[in-house]
């Protein structure tokens, strides 16, 4: 929606600093919204720990407030501090979020190749008028 187009989808996609006080504290937040990891090992230990999200990857939990997808290497994208340093802030409802930079999207969909990433790259595209 920050770049001109809305779609709705079935979760939110997150980028966390990787930094371990960075991910205690989402893992704080992740306890808070009960979330759980569909399909884990549960001999594997907890999914929403701060120990199991340092080791990356890019799991989907859902939470009493919706699906959470925490995207911890995007394809197609700068490292953590690369998207942060680009990243612009937009207020929703009173609450100031950081997006990442229109470059850094249109890149991440690019990489990934998915049919619907290809169908908002146009409509991403339109709505900027780059489409000429």
């Amino acid at each position: 929606m920050a770049h001109g187009f809305v779609r709705a989808t079935a979760d939110t996609d997150i980028t966390a600093n990787p930094e371990m006080r960075n991910l205690e504290r989402l893992a704080a937040v992740l306890a808070g919204l009960d979330a759980v990891l569909p399909g884990a090992d549960p001999l594997a230990g907890d999914p929403a720990s701060a120990r199991s999200l340092s080791y990356g990857g890019n799991p989907r939990f859902e939470t009493k407030l919706g699906r959470l997808h925490i995207v911890q290497s995007p394809a197609g994208a700068p490292d953590y501090d690369g998207l942060a340093a680009s990243a612009i802030e937009v207020d929703l409802d009173d609450l100031k979020i950081r997006v990442c930079a229109y470059p850094d999207l249109v890149a991440m969909k690019e990489a990934t190749r998915r049919d619907q990433d290809l169908v908002d790259l146009v409509a991403l595209r339109e709505a900027r008028d780059e489409t000429s």
